[in-house]
């Protein structure tokens, strides 16, 4: 009896042993991943009404333009003032996917506030005893927020958490200015990581393509002394 168990034994392993061999005799597989690019500037200012003009992109998978296969969608509506997205894809025959994404800032003709900054590398934290300069150029984006004279900042500290000390966009203290006349006014702030917000706001100019505003935040005595300059 025990011979016939283990005879049965054998024969099962002999044939599952036999599938494995067959269905994996003679199979090799390369995946090529595609590597998708984009032309011009990431954040594209469009006036109310016009066209937007594509900067251009392109993709490359194992050594050949693939270009013809991205699939662009948008949520751009030209008629509306305000902030839209356009996003890139491509997918190989595997179904790994390149993905890259433009901004599209619509403002009124004439507007000069909305567009992409950067950072004046002077600006600084007062923490009430020393100044700290944020020592580079940081991204910060103004877009309106769909009421006159109304618009929403990226990052209302300059990107000194965010891109400064590398904590992520969610430690960006996006906040909503009026400028009008010359002068910016704070309207709201909140920044989602600490689930704060500012709790001071002044001295805010804007002019010649660059905006200032000194903002309390984190401590009664804390001053970040913010100029960004557009690009």
């Amino acid at each position: 009896m025990k011979k016939k168990q283990l005879f049965i034994l054998v024969a099962a392993l002999s044939l599952i042993a036999a599938g494995c061999t067959k269905t994996s005799e003679g199979v090799t597989r390369i995946t090529y991943y595609p590597v998708l690019t984009l032309e011009g500037d990431q954040y594209v200012t469009m006036e109310t009404g016009s066209s937007f003009s594509e900067p251009g992109y392109s993709a490359i998978m194992n050594g050949e333009d693939v270009t013809d296969q991205v699939e662009v969608t948008s949520n751009l509506d030209s008629s509306t003032p305000g902030i839209y997205k356009v996003n890139y894809s491509i997918v190989n025959e595997d179904g790994i996917a390149a993905t890259a994404s433009r901004y599209v800032i619509v403002a009124a003709a004439g507007d000069e506030i909305p567009g992409a900054y950067t950072t004046n590398p002077n600006s600084y934290r007062d923490n009430g005893s020393a100044q700290t300069k944020m020592g580079g150029a940081f991204q910060v984006v103004v877009y309106p927020n769909g009421k006159p004279n109304e618009y929403v900042v990226s990052d209302l500290l300059g990107g000194w958490y965010g891109q400064r000390a590398g904590y992520g966009s969610n430690y960006e203290l996006v906040g909503t200015i009026q400028a009008k006349d010359g002068v910016v006014t704070l309207l709201g702030s909140h920044l989602i990581g600490w689930d704060d917000a500012a709790l001071g706001f002044s001295n805010g100019t804007y002019g010649d393509g660059t905006i200032h505003w000194d903002v309390v935040y984190a401590n009664d005595t804390w001053t970040f002394s913010i100029t960004i300059v557009k690009n």
